[in-house]
């Protein structure tokens, strides 16, 4: 099992048997915990042209459906309902805040870092391999 922590520190992972696992640094990870597969990562970075592209969307994407998870999850109604609130309506935490996209971008740079010592190489796209490709050829 692998661990990292991007430089900005909001967001932890780790990797097992092909599963990457991402949380925020703020909510126990017990609570707040996403997850997608490394063939999952590897299908998508064989369909778009552009790996940073591809770990931004599915870090927003798991980030996301974690964070509703999390929402909804909540034992004590009263607190579910502020995590509720919050979520749908605080300009500086809650849904497209920059304080969201900051969590999205640190989960994705995790996604790089865990990718990289589960495989031993940077995840690169269809596109950005045949440019290597191309490029080492001449």
């Amino acid at each position: 099992m692998h661990s990292y922590s991007d430089k900005s520190g909001q967001c932890k992972g780790s990797v097992k048997e092909g599963v990457i696992y991402v949380w925020l640094k703020d909510i126990p990870k017990r609570d707040f915990c996403a997850s997608v597969t490394i063939a999952e990562i590897d299908s998508f970075l064989g369909i778009y042209g552009n790996s940073n592209y591809v770990l931004y969307e599915i870090a927003k994407e798991i980030i996301l459906d974690a964070n509703e998870r999390w929402i909804e999850n909540t034992k004590e109604p009263d607190l579910r309902e502020t995590r509720r609130r919050v979520h749908e309506s605080d300009r500086l935490f809650g849904k497209d805040s920059a304080l969201q996209m900051h969590h999205i971008e640190s989960a994705a740079r995790c996604l790089k870092g865990l990718y990289q010592l589960a495989t031993g190489n940077k995840p690169m796209s269809w596109f950005e391999k045949s440019v290597k490709r191309s490029v080492f050829q001449q």
